[in-house]
């Protein structure tokens, strides 16, 4: 039997290491929605700064070492320790400045308190995000995939016995903290067989070559950070909990959306850093693949979200949370964005054209929060969703357009029409059908998928034009 290539493995892992952290989360989420919605509000806002401070460490490096291992296994080691010991001076910093934030910031008492707590974990965060870089330059990001579950897992599980023997939120918080730092000696254990040839050594040209890369990867991470972030660090600031946890209920559903097209992207770098280097032609071919996958994927994904909000968000969450509706309709359409935006980023990095990517994120950054700000003043946390779909819009459109400068032959709107074309009949079916909304959706997705076979979407010579994707390898 042949095995997986290591897209589709470590692809696989990501994916199920994630639908089981979301699936953690969310039930995590709707046990603190049921104690109030002021307390979902403010365990969303500390969580959302534990997510934030995932990405803060390498300052946007970890992309730079995912493309420099993937050519070059050899120095691991090296980027290995330079890499940790840039992350843990950028952590110690960033530690201090979420202090600051409690203690000055205008926060809740709860709020400024679990920063507090969010800092003490920072150096675990930022020896698992080097970790993780290696793992996923080496091929093995199935290896990554397990552990982030498995950390998933257990914070959850004993976040929730903590909220069920009476403990609060900020329990939650520290068990999510204790939890990262076991899983840093898990990574060290798993890491240790690829590093443990040469002698461990301190080079500082090599640590400068790192520290030369982090301007203009740190102004690529700070930019997505603000797009990922903003609504929902804005809207308690500028209204309150309440608008937060309203806003959180239908963000979640983004999250979910998303959780296969990122996976999928996160593990595209290595090829796509190895394809550049052999033929520019094969790169811009993977790169078509790559958003044709992702678009079959994601379109009906997100039109059954659509179609689908009302009853979604009543089931899940209850009547109380009948405001998140119109804000997760609206929500949803920037998973498709941030789908295809994906991959023209890690595309853009892989080709060492990381200035473009910068280009697309400011502007998309910039974009968005103007259009949050006025928005929100005038519309609340509808608002909200309005401007991040705004904002978002303006992202891809640059993106498109600066990712065409270097790849020629690239243009992501013809991979779209057929899976756009394939969907409007579900629209129509499933507004027509008055069944119950769990098999509605199900008609709608079969709908899709007949409708995608009979425009030819997944002929054969579609499926061979994939499989030269897929069935791309990492060069061990």
């Amino acid at each position: 039997m042949k095995k997986l290539s290591s897209i589709v493995r470590s692809s696989a892992s990501l994916v199920l290491a994630r639908v089981l952290s979301a699936f953690c989360a969310f039930l995590l989420f709707w046990v603190i929605s049921q104690k109030s919605v002021q307390a979902l509000g403010a365990f969303r806002t500390i969580f959302v700064f534990f997510l934030f401070t995932e990405f803060i460490p390498l300052l946007g490096t970890n992309q730079f070492v995912i493309r420099e291992v993937s050519v070059s296994r050899e120095h691991a080691k090296q980027y290995f320790l330079h890499s940790l010991s840039f992350a843990l001076l950028v952590s110690l910093m960033v530690s201090a400045l979420l202090i600051l934030l409690a203690v000055c910031g205008k926060y809740s008492e709860t709020i400024s308190r679990g920063l507090i707590i969010v800092a003490a974990g920072m150096p675990a965060t930022a020896g698992i995000l080097c970790g993780q870089s290696v793992l996923i330059g080496l091929g093995r990001g199935d290896l990554f995939g397990i552990i982030q579950g498995t950390e998933a897992f257990i914070r959850t599980v004993a976040g929730i016995l903590l909220l069920y023997y009476g403990h609060d939120i900020l329990s939650v918080v520290v068990c999510f903290i204790v939890t990262r730092w076991f899983i840093l000696s898990v990574y060290w254990l798993l890491l240790l067989p690829y590093i443990k040839k040469g002698k461990w050594g301190f080079d500082r040209m090599f640590f400068v070559r790192l520290v030369r890369e982090v301007p203009s990867f740190a102004g690529i991470l700070v930019c997505y950070l603000i797009i990922r972030f903003a609504p929902q660090v804005m809207l308690p600031w500028m209204k309150d909990e309440i608008a937060a946890g309203r806003f959180a209920v239908a963000f979640q559903f983004l999250d979910l959306a998303l959780l296969v097209p990122t996976a999928f992207a996160i593990n595209l770098m290595p090829v796509f850093a190895q394809k550049f280097e052999v033929s520019m032609d094969v790169f811009s071919d993977l790169c078509h693949q790559a958003i044709k996958i992702i678009s079959f994927l994601i379109i009906p994904a997100v039109s059954v979200t659509f179609l689908m909000s009302k009853p979604l968000i009543l089931a899940v969450f209850g009547k109380e949370y009948i405001a998140s509706v119109l804000i997760l309709k609206i929500l949803i359409w920037v998973a498709f964005l941030f789908a295809v935006d994906q991959i023209l980023s890690m595309a853009t990095i892989a080709g060492r054209k990381q200035h473009y990517d910068l280009f697309a994120l400011g502007c998309g950054s910039i974009s968005t929060v103007v259009f949050l700000y006025f928005l929100i003043l005038k519309m609340g946390v509808t608002g909200a969703a309005i401007g991040y779909l705004l904002g978002t819009i303006v992202l891809i459109t640059v993106r498109i357009f600066s990712v065409k400068l270097f790849i020629h032959k690239i243009n992501p709107l013809i991979q779209l029409w057929k899976p756009v074309l394939a969907v409007l009949p579900v629209f129509v079916v499933v507004n027509l059908l008055k069944y119950h909304w769990i098999i509605l959706a199900i008609i709608g997705l079969a709908v899709y998928c007949i409708c995608l076979v009979c425009i030819g979407g997944l002929s054969v010579d579609e499926r061979l034009a994939m499989r030269r994707l897929l069935g791309s390898d990492v060069q061990r």
